[in-house]
């Protein structure tokens, strides 16, 4: 009986409260995000805009203390889409969200921050100039960039006899073996 209760608090937890955290999240949280963010835009007030993401916030803070993550104990699809739009609430006021007696939220948000997975998708690079080296990213680290001709080697259009056949028209194929 008790595996049978888990196993319905799951389907549960999946089915009907993950989506509806993120529609939360996309929908009243997004909004009072972006009016926060930009109160002197709007003509809001900022300190209130601020509270009304803070509800959010409280019932995200509740949720992590008992699993870790959004949706169960491994990090899922509601942790990746609510993450960023809670790194960009902490950054409009820094101090004041540190100050927050949100102890699981501000941890969660730490790791998540803290993680490879974060540091490959947000990798940073100083701004190209004309006449520098290019800098081409491929799954969060820099890589070599094209051949002098522009083309990567293995494109299509590239002279490498090793590139993938059937990519002319954007087709995945086997590799050819050289003649």
């Amino acid at each position: 009986m008790r595996k049978k209760c888990f196993q319905t608090t799951i389907l549960y937890d999946v089915i009907l409260l993950r989506p509806a955290l993120i529609a939360s999240n996309d929908g009243d949280f997004k909004h009072y995000l972006d009016r926060y963010k930009h109160a002197d835009r709007h003509g809001s007030d900022a300190a209130e805009l601020r509270d009304h993401g803070l509800l959010f916030l409280q019932e995200l803070d509740a949720r992590l203390a008992s699993t870790g993550q959004l949706a169960g104990i491994r990090m899922g699809i509601a942790d990746a889409a609510i993450m960023p739009f809670v790194r960009q609430f902490a950054a409009v006021d820094r101090e004041w969200f540190d100050t927050l007696t949100l102890p699981h939220l501000r941890a969660w948000l730490a790791a998540h921050l803290a993680s490879d997975l974060f540091r490959r998708i947000m990798y940073h690079s100083v701004p190209w100039r004309p006449g520098e080296r290019i800098i081409v990213v491929q799954r969060g680290a820099p890589v070599d960039p094209p051949a002098a001709d522009g083309l990567w080697p293995g494109s299509p259009h590239s002279s490498n006899p090793n590139r993938l056949a059937g990519q002319r028209h954007g087709a995945v194929g086997k590799r050819r073996t050289p003649r």
